[in-house]
C-alpha cells in the first residue's frame, strides 16, 4: 500500500516540475506565401521583471521612438522577434522566432522563392531588410516609419535612422502579385469524346466554369453551360465552330479570371458512291469511308433498306465499310459517336441497269 502511495506522490511531483519549465521548440508548421518551409522556434517568455527593465532601458536610450505593447502591458517579449514580426506575425501568423542562431538565412527563404519581390525604394506596405550583416527586419506605416521588433526587446515604431541596427543595406520588398491562372488542356480543338481542362493557378476563392454555343459541359445535353467541377470536360454539342471556355469566380455571371476559346472539331466526312443499286447480284456492294483527323472510334449505322457488311460488319466500327441496299427508295450510312448521330449521306436508291 505504501509502494503505491509513494509511486502516486512521485508522478505528481515530476508533473509539476515539468510543467514549470519551459523550453524553446522547433516548429514545422509555417510555410511562405508561395509554400516553402519556415524554420521557427517557439519561444519561452522572459520573466516580467526582465522584460520591465528592457522596457525602461530603451525608454531612456531611444526617447524618440514608440513603445507598441505586445502581452501583459510591456513591449519587450521574447516570444517573437523582428524577422518574425516583419514576415509573419504581420501577415496573420503566431508568435515565434525565426534565425533562432546567431548568423543563420533562416528569414531569406521570403525573398529567395519569389514570396515577395524586391522594390528601388521604401513605401507602404512594404517590408525591409537589412542586408548582412545588419540582420534585422522591419514593416513600414502609413506615416513613412518603421516598426520592428528588437530582439527580445521592444517592439518599436521607429524613423529609419533610428534604431540599433543602422541604415546601411537597406533593402526593400513588396509581397508578389499571384500567378495568372490559365486554363491548361491537352488541345484546345474539341472533338466528340470531348477535352479535359484544368485551371493553373486557381485563385483561393471557388472557380464556376462557363461556356458558350457550340459547346457543353454535358456529351447528351447542349444545354449545360455552366459547372462547378474543378478539371470540367467540354463537349462539341452543337452547329457552330468557335467558343469561349471560361474560368470565373462569384458564380456564373461572375469576374472571369482566365478564358479560352476553343474550337469545334471537323465532324467526320462520309466519302462513296450517292447512289446504292439493287442488283440482282447479292454480293454487289459499295464502299463508305469517312475522314477524320483524330483516331475516334466511331460506329457506322444505316437505314432499315441497307445492309453494312465487309470487314467490319462485325461491329461496324472502323474508317471504312460495304453496303448494299435491300429495297429501293430514299435512305442514308451515317456515323455516330456515344449514341450520338455525327454524319450521314443521303443515298436514292433505285433499280439499275443490267
Amino acid at each position: 500500500m505504501k509502494r503505491f502511495i509513494i509511486f502516486i506522490i512521485a508522478e505528481i511531483v515530476i508533473s509539476y516540475t515539468l510543467s514549470a519549465q519551459c523550453v524553446d521548440i522547433r516548429m514545422y508548421d509555417i510555410y511562405t506565401p508561395n509554400g516553402n518551409p519556415v524554420a521557427t522556434w517557439a519561444t519561452c517568455e522572459a520573466d516580467y521583471s526582465v522584460r520591465l527593465g528592457f522596457d525602461v532601458e530603451y525608454a531612456q536610450r531611444y526617447p524618440n521612438a514608440s513603445q507598441i505593447i505586445t502581452h501583459n502591458g510591456l513591449s519587450s517579449t521574447r516570444t517573437f522577434n523582428c524577422h518574425e514580426y516583419a514576415w509573419l506575425k504581420t501577415e496573420g501568423g503566431p508568435d515565434r522566432w525565426i534565425g533562432y542562431y546567431s548568423g543563420n538565412t533562416d528569414p531569406d527563404i521570403y525573398m529567395t522563392d519569389n514570396s515577395y519581390i524586391q522594390v528601388s525604394q521604401s513605401t507602404y506596405p512594404c517590408k525591409v531588410f537589412w542586408g548582412r550583416p545588419g540582420d534585422h527586419s522591419a514593416v513600414t506605416n502609413v506615416q513613412g516609419q518603421f516598426v520592428s521588433k528588437w530582439n527580445q526587446w521592444p517592439l518599436m515604431v521607429h524613423a529609419s535612422n533610428y534604431s540599433p541596427f543602422g541604415t546601411s543595406n537597406l533593402k526593400y520588398y513588396v509581397k508578389a502579385p499571384p500567378p495568372t491562372p490559365v486554363i491548361t488542356g491537352s488541345y484546345f480543338t474539341v472533338c466528340p469524346a470531348g477535352n479535359v481542362y484544368n485551371l493553373l493557378n486557381p485563385p483561393a476563392d471557388p472557380v464556376t466554369w462557363t461556356v458558350t454555343d457550340p459547346f457543353s459541359f454535358s456529351s447528351t445535353s447542349s444545354t449545360v453551360k455552366s459547372t462547378t467541377a474543378s478539371s470540367p470536360t467540354v463537349y462539341n454539342a452543337g452547329p457552330g465552330y468557335i467558343g469561349i471556355l471560361s474560368a470565373r469566380i462569384g458564380g456564373v455571371n461572375g469576374q472571369v479570371v482566365a478564358s479560352q476559346e476553343i474550337m469545334a472539331c471537323a465532324r467526320p466526312t462520309i466519302g462513296g458512291t450517292p447512289t446504292i443499286c439493287v442488283d440482282n447480284d447479292p454480293d454487289y456492294e459499295y464502299e463508305y469511308s469517312f475522314t477524320h483527323h483524330s483516331q475516334q472510334s466511331f460506329l457506322w449505322i444505316s437505314s432499315e433498306n441497307i445492309t453494312i457488311t465487309g470487314p467490319n460488319s462485325g461491329d461496324n466500327t472502323g474508317q471504312y465499310i460495304y453496303a448494299k441496299a435491300t429495297s429501293e427508295g430514299s435512305g442514308w450510312v451515317g456515323l455516330q459517336y456515344e449514341g450520338k448521330f455525327i454524319a450521314a449521306t443521303k443515298d436514292q436508291r433505285r433499280k439499275c441497269a443490267v
